[in-house]
């Protein structure tokens, strides 16, 4: 993982299959590569296809964006 927004597929496959219902066979992430303000990435898994934004790395000042709270809006 020597880029800095790089997942751990055998870490988030497990999380995902236990916290999104039906989530099953993480086969690959793709960073998508520009455009975003948060690291955004598309997972493809024998259950179909998802966009997971995340955090970005890093002390955050309090005007930022908050990404963890778009899974209430989405």
């Amino acid at each position: 993982m020597n880029e800095p927004n790089a997942l751990d597929q055998a870490a988030l496959a497990p999380y995902l299959e236990a916290h999104i219902p039906g989530f099953s066979g993480l086969a690959a992430i793709e960073k998508f590569k520009s455009g975003q303000s948060n690291p955004t990435y598309l997972l493809t898994a024998e259950s179909g296809r998802y966009v997971l934004r995340a955090k970005p790395p890093g002390q955050l000042l309090k005007s930022a964006h908050q990404v963890d709270r778009e899974f209430r809006v989405m």
